[in-house]
């Protein structure tokens, strides 16, 4: 992803790792569905409040 950032399209660094996340928001669209990133988000949610709700009773 850097070297096709860095091709000669953008006119800086920052400009370069811009593109990087712009490249990896087109590439994750196109490889995974809303549904699976929707699943993965609020998995992740439900399991860090499950984990600090267990620390806080000291289980």
């Amino acid at each position: 992803m850097i070297e096709i950032s860095m091709w000669g399209r953008c006119d800086g660094a920052f400009e370069a790792f811009a593109a990087i996340f712009e490249i990896m928001v087109e590439n994750g669209i196109l490889i995974g569905p809303p549904l699976i990133f929707g699943t993965l988000v609020i998995g992740s949610i439900t399991s860090g409040v499950i984990a600090e709700m267990t620390d806080k009773r000291g289980l």
